[in-house]
């Protein structure tokens, strides 16, 4: 099989998304074809303070604790050189491993 896109099973993807706030979503790889990619969404930690008025913290996967198991299938498109899966609200591309900065919801 020859893959169109780079992500491999055990991949973690990333979403930010929001309009007045900024939101982060992570998922994990489990299975990937030619074209898709199918992906489970995984829990999320608070990692660290990132500013010093309490806006904003910072986030990271957790990528053993899965907490909707049920995989969704994903076409992979590459709309600016990278490769990503269309979500409902937003994109998603594959995470560089660092904590992301959110807004703090409380």
């Amino acid at each position: 099989m020859t893959k169109a896109h780079s992500f491999n099973a055990g991949d973690i993807l990333i979403s930010k998304w929001g309009y007045d706030q900024t939101n982060a979503d992570f998922f994990k790889v489990t299975k990937v074809t030619a074209k898709c990619a199918y992906i489970v969404t995984l829990q999320t930690i608070d990692q660290y303070a990132s500013d010093s008025d309490g806006q904003s913290t910072g986030i990271t996967a957790i990528p053993g604790d899965v907490v909707d198991a049920t995989p969704v299938r994903r076409k992979v498109i590459n709309l600016t050189g990278d490769d990503m899966v269309s979500m409902d609200y937003s994109f998603a591309r594959l995470w560089n491993g660092a904590a992301t900065s959110v807004t703090k919801t409380c």
